[in-house]
Parts: structure tokens; C-alpha cells; sequence
């Protein structure tokens, strides 16, 4: 009786399995605006009417910036 018992449970446990494929699941989201790590304005031009092209590398600037 234990002997069948054990027998059956190793039949369970080395019986093959059924195959399941992989899936690959897409998810498409459209966004009216993207996504920033932190708001931003940017000012192409001065108040003169300059514009500004080159940007001054000063390190964490946490204001408005006029380019």
C-alpha cells in the first residue's frame, strides 16, 4: 500500500507537463504631453529680443531661465 502510494507520487512528479508558449503582451498609451522628471519654461527671447544660444553650464539651477 505505501509502496503504491510512492510509486504514484513519482509518476506525478515525473510526468511531463503540458507546454505553455511565451506570451508578449503590448500595451499602446497616447498622451497628449510626454512625461518630465521636473516642469521646465523655456524663453527664447529676452526682453530686448535677443536670443540666446549658447547654455551656461552653472550646475542645479532650480529658477526660471531666459534664453
Amino acid at each position: 500500500m505505501l509502496m503504491e502510494k510512492i510509486n504514484r507520487c513519482l509518476k506525478e512528479q515525473l510526468s511531463k507537463k503540458e507546454y505553455l508558449p511565451p506570451e508578449i503582451e503590448v500595451t499602446v498609451v497616447e498622451m497628449e504631453n510626454g512625461i518630465a522628471a521636473q516642469s521646465a519654461l523655456v524663453v527664447p527671447v529676452n526682453s530686448a529680443g535677443d536670443v540666446k544660444h549658447d547654455w551656461d553650464e552653472g550646475g542645479m539651477v532650480d529658477k526660471e531661465i531666459e534664453w
